[in-house]
């Protein structure tokens, strides 16, 4: 394992706790009628992004795909007061209210989206090539879905990226389903990093459930890609435990017995036996850690609830580049 601090170890579970109640709130204000729109359901990802994000630069970008991308949103920085009040499209949203949790992007925290399905790659691949052009010392992760790497956006940037040995991670969350569809119905190959080998890239398969693999893996290839070695391709083998989204009420295929038997690998009690197992906390520690995130969660909730709602006016500003 990477020498970590203890203070990092720490907050990646404070993080990981935060995602996770931020969204079973906003699942269920949704089902309030207090949130127009769509939220997904991130239960039982958290790990993946959380670790992804710890091991970044602070400079480093993120390009995330249109659902479940909020523990990269909170690990990267974004303020979850702004976050949610983004989702509820209040004014003082990370997007002003605009984007609405399928468009959420914060460029000062070097966080960009794409709302169409594999829509981030060819915009990472280019936010890629303009570090590369720039010759500064960052890279670029760009999160896709198992469902996402049958589309034509996929092979195209990464082609591209392994062409000119653009400092980009093309990170798969494979999380078994793209919507209702098995990925063993979708796709051709039994591990989608296998698909690295046509590109000439290094394709690696990684335990998403499991933070510390996830932190380690992205440290070591990220000192080869700042290095000029060209992209890699990580498949971070994972599930999604419950629906879709609020739209989709587990309607039309059955995994219930695959659901116990993850929730068995819950990536959060998972990371908690961790830090007890290595004596890097104490379960008065690892409490004090939980009630902070939920005190947050509830922080973040009222401040959405009472922000206001951005002004006609505001439907004219942001349309055109003033640069």
């Amino acid at each position: 394992m990477t020498t970590m601090n203890k203070e990092l170890m720490l907050n990646m579970y404070y993080k990981m706790w935060l995602c996770r109640l931020i969204n079973y709130e906003l699942l269920e204000l949704y089902n309030q009628k207090k949130i127009v729109g769509v939220v997904h359901n991130v239960a039982g990802q958290e790990a993946i992004g959380i670790g992804v994000t710890a091991a970044l630069k602070e400079d480093d970008y993120v390009v995330t795909n249109h659902s479940r991308p909020y523990p990269h949103w909170l690990g990267k920085g974004i303020d979850p007061k702004k976050l949610v009040a983004e989702i509820f499209g209040k004014a003082d949203g990370c997007c002003k209210g605009k984007g609405g949790e399928m468009l959420i992007a914060d460029l000062s925290k070097g966080i960009m989206s794409s709302s169409i399905l594999c829509g981030g790659l060819p915009l990472a691949v280019g936010w890629a090539l303009s570090i590369k052009m720039k010759k500064t010392d960052q890279l670029v992760v760009v999160t896709f879905g198992d469902g996402g790497s049958n589309n034509g956006a996929f092979h195209e940037s990464i082609n591209f990226a392994a062409l000119l040995k653009l400092p980009i991670i093309f990170l798969c969350e494979n999380n078994q389903f793209a919507l209702s569809v098995r990925v063993t119905r979708s796709t051709s190959v039994r591990d989608i990093a296998t698909r690295a080998i046509g590109y000439g890239i290094p394709g690696i398969i990684v335990d998403g459930n499991d933070v510390l693999d996830i932190y380690d893996l992205i440290k070591d290839v990220s000192k080869d890609i700042r290095e000029g070695k060209g992209p890699v391709l990580i498949e971070a083998k994972t599930f999604r435990v419950g629906p879709w989204s609020t739209t989709d009420r587990n309607i039309g295929y059955d995994k219930d017995e695959e659901n116990i038997r993850w929730k068995a690998k819950d990536p959060i009690n998972r990371y908690r036996e961790q830090l007890l197992l290595l004596n890097l906390a104490s379960q008065k520690e690892i409490t004090s850690i939980e009630n902070r995130a939920h005190h947050d969660t509830q922080d973040a909730i009222i401040y959405a609830e009472k922000a206001d709602y951005p002004s006609e006016d505001a439907l004219y500003e942001d349309l055109f580049s003033e640069n």
